[in-house]
C-alpha cells in the first residue's frame, strides 16, 4: 500500500471546501470520505493532480471515479499545502 496526497472536496449542496490530505492509503481515503459524507448529510470527492495543463491551470483527476474533472492554478494548489516541485511545468 504506497502512501499517497489527496485533494478532497467536501460539502452540502453546491458549496465545497478544498482541502490536502497528507500521504493516506487508499483505505484511508475511503475512511476519511465516508466521515466526510457525515451519514449521507453532505457529499464528499477525491482528486489528484494530473501531469496535464488545461488553460495554464493544472488538471485535477477524480479518484475511482468520484467526481467530474477539475482544474486548479498552482498558487491555489500551494496554498492549500502541495509543493511547487510536486506539481506539473
Amino acid at each position: 500500500m504506497t502512501k499517497e496526497k489527496y485533494l478532497v472536496l467536501s460539502g452540502e449542496g453546491e458549496r465545497g471546501t478544498w482541502k490536502l490530505s497528507n500521504a493516506i492509503t487508499e483505505i484511508g481515503l475511503k475512511r476519511l470520505l465516508t466521515k466526510e459524507r457525515c451519514n449521507g448529510d453532505r457529499w464528499a470527492k477525491a482528486y489528484q493532480p494530473d501531469a496535464s495543463m488545461y488553460y495554464n491551470e493544472i488538471r485535477l483527476t477524480p479518484v475511482s471515479g468520484s467526481g467530474d474533472y477539475k482544474s486548479m492554478s498552482r498558487d491555489e494548489l500551494v496554498k492549500l499545502g502541495y509543493k511547487a516541485e510536486e506539481l506539473p511545468e
